[in-house]
């Protein structure tokens, strides 16, 4: 079976421009973003790691992600003498690209190169791709070994030579990169056991998979329920809420792929009207969204205790998503001549993919170097200042994390601001607070600090852009005014 099989050697020319075009975005954004600064996530991530330090594994065990990321930069630095901060360390996401390009040579069995081209496009011109395939987190590779994953799983339900060693490797590591990566690759098992027991599949491999899914789901259970504290940030002690913004945010954060499914479906509709309506997509496509079905009802029933659906962690559900738009594609939206559906899709090509710039310029602002943790402890960690509490909003991990992840030890304590006592820092130190990762602005801190007797100046991070939002997300300090 191969999706588009009449248009095998008909590659339209604007479609490989299309497809030059993401390679090279993509490309930009790595060259330009690799060495921006950590933000709020990425600092909890090197805490985590303790390159250079002890492992905290009271830390580690408190997280409510497996260890495992954490540790493959740990090695990796250690490996490859990395410094603790050092923006090399976002090598660590290369075997995510690696994957992809496997996954992708292994779908050469199952699309033809135009379709290839397109989910090419679809996937790098993709803000999964572009925000979070720098990312110190670990879904950079939930979303290359998804894909490999789904393209392993995705041979079999197209009557290929199964890739047993591909599928199960790529669910044992999505197992053990994230709780949600666990979930989709236990699903990945257990419907592949489910299709190959259909179709008539070798026992010993259906045999295999479930044996396997259920060692994994009992170590999962293991580390959860035993071996870690997660639980600890259950029942809604966590920062995800229930609601519709990671739905919705999945389906924007994919505008070139939505825009392509959406001239399909018009496209179909119009064949139809002419009495030329393309072939329906393959049955297959209902076995492609079991897993991800099977993780979205379970995430779904979780969250009626704790809130576990975010925009991040729908990052597993890319993948079967994009196949899926694949088969919808008819043959005549890749046509080598531009007709009706090829010219409104490559100016929406083009209009998205200067959206995604934007989009991701603004996204760097806000999130990436808005969040300068590491300007701001190097501002309010002057010397004069060593031993000296300060003053932050709500004191959690992180405040004395980053500390240890720049410093290696704790400099400065945090305390409330709520408790604000002008008497507990001394008046050789000027700097009063700091924070990130905060909602309002400076000046909301530095009339709290007035009220209570203290006249204070803030000190605005380097990025003109930033220092004229005056927003506490972007990083801030409070120095007395005298």
């Amino acid at each position: 079976m191969q999706a588009g099989q009449d248009q095998k050697q008909a590659f339209p020319l604007w479609l490989a421009i299309c497809q030059a075009l993401a390679i090279v975005l993509l490309l930009v954004v790595i060259v330009f973003g690799a060495d921006r600064s950590y933000w709020y996530d990425e600092v909890y991530t090197l805490g985590f790691a303790a390159i250079g330090q002890d492992l905290d594994w009271a830390l580690l065990k408190s997280d409510v992600h497996p260890p495992t990321y954490a540790l493959l930069i740990r090695g990796m630095a250690g490996l490859f003498d990395m410094g603790p901060y050092g923006y090399d360390l976002r090598l660590v996401n290369l075997p995510a690209l690696l994957a992809a390009i496997y996954g992708f040579w292994l779908l050469r069995q199952v699309f033809d190169p135009a379709r290839l081209a397109l989910l090419t496009v679809m996937l790098v011109v993709n803000f999964y791709t572009l925000m979070l395939g720098l990312d110190l987190r670990s879904y950079a590779l939930l979303l290359g070994f998804g894909w490999l994953a789904h393209a392993a799983y995705l041979l079999e339900l197209g009557g290929q030579r199964p890739r047993h060693a591909t599928l199960i490797l790529s669910c044992i590591l999505l197992w053990s990169l994230h709780f949600f990566g666990a979930a989709i690759g236990l699903s990945l098992l257990a419907a592949s056991a489910l299709h190959g027991w259909r179709m008539g599949m070798a026992r010993w491999a259906i045999a295999l998979r479930l044996g396997l899914a259920a060692v994994l789901f009992a170590l999962f259970c293991g580390w959860v329920f035993v071996a870690s504290d997660v639980l600890a940030s259950t029942g809604g002690k966590g920062w995800i809420r229930n609601g519709l913004d990671p739905l919705l945010n999945f389906v924007g954060w994919q505008a070139v792929a939505m825009l392509v499914l959406l001239t399909a479906l018009v496209l179909r509709r119009r064949m139809a009207r002419q009495g030329r309506a393309a072939p329906k997509p393959p049955r297959i496509i209902l076995w492609l969204f079991l897993p991800g079905a099977m993780v979205l009802v379970a995430a779904a029933v979780i969250s009626f205790h704790t809130p576990v659906i975010s925009s991040r962690n729908l990052t597993v559900l890319v993948p079967p998503v994009l196949l899926a738009i694949a088969f919808h594609v008819p043959d005549r939206m890749l046509t080598p001549h531009l007709g009706f559906s090829a010219r409104p899709l490559v100016a929406g090509l083009a209009v998205t993919a200067i959206v995604a710039v934007i989009g991701l310029r603004s996204a760097d602002n806000g999130t990436r170097n808005g969040q300068m943790v590491e300007w701001v402890l190097r501002e309010a960690t002057i010397p004069e200042c060593d031993g000296e509490p300060v003053y932050v909003f709500i004191p959690d991990q992180l405040d004395r994390v980053a500390q240890r992840v720049y410093f290696g030890r704790v400099v400065r304590e945090p305390l409330n601001y709520l408790d604000y006592d002008p008497a507990l820092i001394s008046a050789s130190c000027p700097v009063i607070g700091m924070g990130w990762h905060e909602n309002g602005t400076v000046d909301d801190v530095v009339a709290f600090l007035a009220q209570r007797g203290t006249e204070t100046v803030p000190v605005l991070p380097p990025d003109p852009r930033l220092a004229a939002a005056r927003l506490l997300i972007s990083g801030y300090v409070v120095r007395r005014a005298d």
